[in-house]
């Protein structure tokens, strides 16, 4: 095979280092230029990735620390607000018990004063009574008598009635 037919050219050697030099020389510039600042970029770009991660990882924990702490603050206050509700509750109980008691207090002091009062009206009563039987029976007495009655005679007269009066009044009562 000839260089002549214009088939396949014969391997030259010279040509063949001059090439393989040629491309020792783009691949040398390439990995200097390229490959070197490429892999630089790449991992940089892998190290932010990877703090990204770190530190999406531990605003997680911070978020989840939060939550937990935020859902142990609403027991609490949950826990809290039952315990006033309850506490007022039972002020509310008690103090109604004391007013309760108090209106009882104050009606049974109401009542007694009523029972005294009607006590001494109704003494007076009794008082108003006696007298005007007392002043009725000196009179019917000395009408019948027909005579003026001695104040002796007269309080003779009441007295008698008085006790009569009274022994009556202890017997119905």
């Amino acid at each position: 095979m000839s260089a002549e037919g214009g088939g396949i050219s014969p391997f030259h050697i010279p040509t063949f280092i001059f090439q393989a030099v040629n491309v020792g020389i783009v691949v040398y510039l390439l990995y200097k230029v390229l490959f070197k600042p490429v892999s630089d970029i790449l991992a940089r770009r892998e190290s932010f990735i990877e703090n990204s991660l770190a530190q999406a990882a531990a605003t997680k924990k911070e978020a989840e620390n939060l939550l937990a702490e935020y859902q142990r603050m609403m027991a609490n206050a949950k826990q809290d607000a039952d315990n006033l509700l309850a506490q007022a509750t039972k002020q509310g109980e008690e103090l109604k018990r004391e007013m309760v008691e108090q209106a009882e207090q104050e009606a049974l002091k109401i009542f007694q004063r009523a029972r005294a009062d009607i006590q001494k009206e109704k003494e007076k009563v009794l008082m108003d009574i006696r007298s005007e039987i007392a002043n009725l029976t000196v009179f019917a007495t000395s009408k019948l008598l027909d005579r003026v009655i001695t104040v002796e005679d007269n309080e003779r007269i009441v007295r008698s009635c008085v006790d009569q009066l009274d022994s009556a009044m202890n017997i119905k009562s």
